[in-house]
């Protein structure tokens, strides 16, 4: 949504963002800053111009929705000579997750790396810092969403008018596994 790019160009950088969602356009139109040009582009899209090449390419949370191979190509092909790139993400440290499909994974990262004109020469993990973080919201959902959730079930079944009552009761298995899930 632009925070990032907003405090980059503020610390005198000049600033090219990219995201196919035009709505992060919209955000970052919200609170504008001269030094940020937007792009609704995908990353491997984003064909360099006279801007380029650039000191920096920098993925916030963002490079998992970018082929390892072609991030770390593409990047190299952004930036000038001693440029750097900086990936701001989580990783998986396992070989998957049911629930983060589109992350990758940290030893595939550093494979890649490996092959790459790149060097990894910091590695950073704040998994501590942002534990506490998850925590928070993992109890707001228990305690507030799902007994809300579930009171309003409970009286949309008795309560609620008649088709959603039959709905309610044709979905019922719908229904318990949903609240199951959530």
């Amino acid at each position: 949504r632009g925070e990032t790019a907003r405090a980059l160009a503020a610390a005198g950088a000049e600033v090219v963002t990219l995201s196919p969602d035009r709505n992060q356009g919209e955000w970052l139109a919200r609170s504008p800053h001269p030094n940020v040009a937007f792009h609704a582009l995908r990353f491997e899209d984003f064909v360099a111009s006279s801007q380029a090449p650039f000191d920096v390419v920098l993925f916030s949370e963002s490079s998992n929705y970018v082929a390892l191979d072609n991030l770390l190509a593409h990047s190299a092909a952004l930036t000038s000579a001693g440029g750097s790139l900086v990936i701001a993400a989580p990783f998986l440290r396992g070989q998957s997750s049911a629930t983060y499909r589109d992350m990758h994974g940290l030893s595939a990262l550093r494979a890649r790396v490996g092959q790459s004109c790149w060097h990894i020469s910091a590695e950073h993990d704040f998994t501590a810092q942002v534990a506490p973080t998850l925590r928070i919201g993992q109890r707001l959902v228990e305690r507030r969403v799902v007994p809300s959730v579930r009171a309003i079930d409970g009286y949309i079944s008795q309560h609620g008018p008649l088709p959603l009552r039959l709905m309610g009761w044709l979905f019922q298995a719908y229904r318990r596994r949903g609240l199951a899930l959530l």
